[in-house]
């Protein structure tokens, strides 16, 4: 059969008359399709919900442990801080201990310096 031969019989039977069954079966097709194409929109929309959810989680989840950090970090500064300012009483040497001062017998004011003069 030629091309020719073959689209006058596409023709004819495309303009011919449906009968019941073909019809009924064109319309259960195209429900079907529109139902389809419905669930796949909804699908989607609830796929891109799933996925926005979760990514606010992490990000919040991401902020919550940053702030766990800088509050560890806050907490460390300070207690060095705290030991700065105090000292370490078993670093000081004897006289300080003494109350003489860091500096010693040769350094606080008012004691003779190495050469038995007194700073003032």
């Amino acid at each position: 059969m030629e091309a020719h031969e073959s689209l006058q019989r596409f023709e004819r039977v495309a303009q011919g008359p449906l009968d019941d069954l073909s019809r009924t079966a064109a319309i259960v097709v195209a429900v079907l399709a529109a139902f389809l194409s419905i669930a796949t929109f909804l699908s989607n929309e609830a796929i891109k919900e799933a996925i926005t959810g979760e990514t606010k989680t992490a990000d919040a989840t991401a902020v919550m442990e940053a702030n766990d950090v800088k509050t560890i970090i806050a907490e460390s500064n300070a207690q060095i801080l705290r030991v700065v300012a105090v000292g370490n009483p078993l670093a000081r040497p004897a006289g300080a201990r003494e109350g003489r001062g860091y500096l010693g017998t040769h350094g606080s004011r008012g004691d003779p310096g190495p050469l038995g003069k007194g700073r003032t």
